[in-house]
């Protein structure tokens, strides 16, 4: 484990104290691969028992502290519910009670992150964002069309 899983995990430990008044014994990380997603929890299932394995943070937002935050909080509230065999999904009620108590987005808000959109290449109407930049075949839904990266 590295200088920068170690701070990831002594905050994310510090928050989910405050926030869950739980100690969360699985290892943090940050992830490079985590192009799609800014964190996910990782956790393996048998015979209908759920355990967490570990926390995984985008390595794209080490950088930005409101932004790990709120990711950390978001994903510390799947491990949360889990542990207590609540429904952990976002669409779960109490998943949304603690996105609202807590202050974090239940899917990131774009501005401000390193997002490709792509958009229809008739009608301009955005049909993808993704945090990787990878092509995109296709046509659009609205148009039949094929679609283009719009920007950053």
């Amino acid at each position: 484990m590295d200088s920068a899983d170690r701070n990831l995990a002594t905050k994310a430990r510090e928050l989910s104290l405050r926030a869950f008044g739980v100690f969360p014994d699985i290892p943090f990380s940050f992830n490079s691969r985590l192009k799609r997603v800014l964190g996910r929890l990782v956790y393996s299932k048998s015979r209908e028992m759920l355990t967490p394995l570990r926390i995984e943070i985008s390595s794209s937002i080490s950088d930005n502290e409101e932004l790990l935050k709120k990711t950390l909080l978001h994903e510390l509230s799947h491990f949360y519910l889990m542990m207590n065999d609540r429904d952990f999904s976002h669409n779960s009620p109490e998943f949304r009670k603690l996105s609202q108590e807590l202050g974090f987005d239940i899917v990131a808000e774009y501005e401000g992150l390193p997002v490709h959109i792509w958009v229809c290449s008739v009608c301009k109407r955005t049909v993808a964002i993704s945090f990787n930049r990878r092509r995109k075949n296709g046509l659009s839904s609205c148009c039949k069309a094929p679609i283009e990266l719009q920007g950053k």
